[in-house]
């Protein structure tokens, strides 16, 4: 069933829960309050198997070979 919340696209963060990465704290401040109001997807280059948090989905995609 679709949502009537927009939807935003998060391009390769670093620091989403406790990943290694320069901007960790904004992460976990900027995710959870964003997803009051919106729903997210976040693409990543390595695979996301941990804590998510409604309305957030992860999508992998594979490191680029340039």
């Amino acid at each position: 069933m679709a949502s009537n919340r927009p939807r935003i696209l998060i391009i390769g963060p670093r620091g989403v829960f406790g990943y290694e990465g320069g901007i960790e704290k904004f992460t976990d401040e900027f995710l959870p309050r964003t997803l009051k109001h919106a729903d997210a997807t976040i693409l990543c280059v390595h695979p996301y198997a941990g804590e998510t948090l409604d309305g957030l989905d992860f999508v992998h995609v594979k490191k680029s070979k340039l």
